[in-house]
């Protein structure tokens, strides 16, 4: 009996910590202009009503972005939520200019984070690229907080294994502007890299520990996001992948609205493995 109500206080912990909150529905107008925190952002503010205990890690908007008329595209489109952290929204649409009134549903996956009962926020709108005027009027505007769940790596080619130490990541010999981001295994950005040098083609050399990573290749304006979540650009072409100067892709087709992930393991040095075996052997020894 105890053991059962055990598990039945766990399950309720589990149930109160896992709601999701939306902040309602047809908010608005506000305008979407300036740098993140300018006074020209139209502002949002909503109060939290739900449990401290609950924990979120997506956020997602709905609505409808009316273009200014003053050639802002709908890639550079962003929000700013102000609250017990500030958290950045990456692009939340993809597109150049346009007319009229786009229709917007956007989720982003972000570090958990916990909201306070009766606590006001608010989120800003604002623009990667700000154009002369008012780039972007929001209306009819939903965010949803939406309760923690761990990221499922995507899809990915695999493209072997690589000793720990310093990468030389890149995709020069491509036709086209490419951006490239790597993650590690939970979701979190290792390192992202549109124009390396003078070129438009893309370049990262980080030092990498022992694990998986995966890797995102996309065409320019691709907005990379924690949790594996890559919003593709707009630029489009055959691109070259080489990692380490070993694994080299050549000449993949990048469709319109595509994201290409690859994946590859990193293990310890040969000499690494030598010092793990003697470890072994050492508290083996001392165990009898």
């Amino acid at each position: 009996m105890k053991n059962l109500l055990t598990i039945a206080a766990l399950a309720a912990i589990a149930g109160a910590a896992h709601a999701d909150f939306n902040t309602g529905i047809g908010a608005g107008p506000f305008n979407s202009d300036g740098a993140a925190g300018n006074a020209a952002n139209g502002v949002f503010s909503f109060t939290y009503t739900g449990s401290n205990a609950d924990v979120f890690n997506r956020i997602r908007i709905r609505g409808t972005a009316t273009s200014g008329g003053v050639g802002s595209f709908l890639s550079e489109l962003r929000w700013r939520f102000v609250g017990p952290t500030t958290i950045d929204s990456g692009s939340i649409a993809s597109g150049t200019t346009w007319s009229g009134g786009a229709s917007i549903d956007n989720t982003q996956t972000f570090s958990t984070f916990s909201l306070v009962n009766g606590t006001s926020y608010s989120f800003r709108f604002w623009e990667s690229f700000n154009d002369g005027g008012i780039d972007a009027i929001w209306s009819n505007v939903q965010f949803d907080f939406l309760s923690f769940v761990p990221p499922t790596p995507p899809t990915a080619v695999s493209i072997g294994t690589f000793t720990a130490g310093a990468f030389d990541i890149n995709t020069f010999g491509s036709n086209f502007d490419t951006e490239i981001g790597l993650y590690d295994s939970a979701g979190n950005i290792v390192s992202i890299n549109d124009d390396a040098g003078a070129g438009l083609q893309s370049q990262i050399t980080p030092t990498l520990a022992i694990g998986t990573y995966y890797l995102a290749v996309g065409g320019f304006n691709t907005a990379f996001n924690a949790g594996w979540d890559a919003v593709a650009g707009s630029a489009t072409g055959l691109f070259d992948l080489t990692v380490n100067g070993f694994a080299s892709i050549e000449d993949q087709l990048l469709s319109a609205g595509q994201v290409k992930w690859y994946s590859f393991n990193v293990v310890p040095t040969p000499g690494s493995f030598a010092l793990l075996g003697l470890a072994g052997l050492a508290a083996a020894r001392r165990r009898r």
